[in-house]
């Protein structure tokens, strides 16, 4: 495929999103909304992979045989496909890439219902590999403490640990409680700087630091108040203060 090929293909593709929130749809559903622009080539998620089970969670890219078929699917930007508003646009961007899983060999699973719990996760990732154990997220609110809507599924089979984090990729979209939930790897996070807190405490002016804001200072002992003039100065030398008054 030559450059001028490759740059029709990119403008003949665009993405389908909501504002705020998972798109949650299918393929099928998205074959019927863009009706009236013409059958697209292909519909792909966001990673440009074909969706397991035919089921969207975030992001859709559609692929469209001409042009004005991709102009037409940009002019539906703002409709409502199941109650939620889309944002359609071109797509200029290679689909983004998956993450790097972790070497805990564990997957991140969004979405969650919250009546999912350790047994039900458990289960539906059963057949990918040795569970170890499913680390749930928690927030705390008004009504006390409860799942955030996701979780980490750790897996615990160090033979077959591409295999089983693969595995559980391909379960993206899938229905757990009722719900499409997102499975993606789970990113390794980069070490917080355990002085960087310490570096803005003393730049903020705190006794002991070295930064530009204005110090705490302690008065010294010998430094003593006169109850006269109201101000706190150096204590004067000796017979000097009985002399004063």
């Amino acid at each position: 495929m030559d450059e001028s090929e490759t740059s029709g293909a990119a403008k003949r593709q665009v993405f389908v999103r909501c504002n705020g929130r998972a798109l949650r749809t299918t393929v099928a559903a998205l074959t019927s909304f863009f009706e009236s622009c013409g059958k697209p080539t292909a519909i792909l998620n966001k990673w440009g992979e074909e969706p397991v089970g035919g089921a969207i969670y975030e992001v859709a890219l559609v692929t469209f045989k001409k042009n004005k078929a991709c102009e037409k699917a940009i002019a539906l930007s703002g409709g409502d496909l199941d109650g939620r508003p889309l944002v359609i646009g071109l797509n200029t961007k290679p689909p983004a890439r998956r993450g790097v899983a972790c070497g805990s060999c564990r997957v991140f699973v969004g979405n969650l219902a919250f009546e999912a719990d350790d047994a039900a996760v458990r289960a539906h990732f059963a057949s990918c590999g040795s569970v170890q154990f499913v680390r749930f997220a928690t927030k705390t609110g008004a009504d006390g403490e409860r799942q955030a809507g996701y979780a980490f599924v750790i897996f615990s089979d160090p033979d077959g640990r591409a295999a089983a984090v693969d595995a559980a990729l391909a379960l993206d979209g899938t229905t757990l409680c009722d719900r499409a939930i997102s499975v993606a790897p789970a990113v390794q996070q980069p070490k917080r700087n355990a002085t960087k807190g310490q570096g803005r405490r003393k730049s903020s002016g705190q006794p002991g630091g070295d930064g530009g804001g204005e110090t705490k200072r302690l008065r010294p002992a010998a430094w003593r108040h006169d109850p006269k003039t109201g101000l706190t100065a150096p204590r004067p030398k000796k017979g000097a203060w009985q002399r004063d008054r």
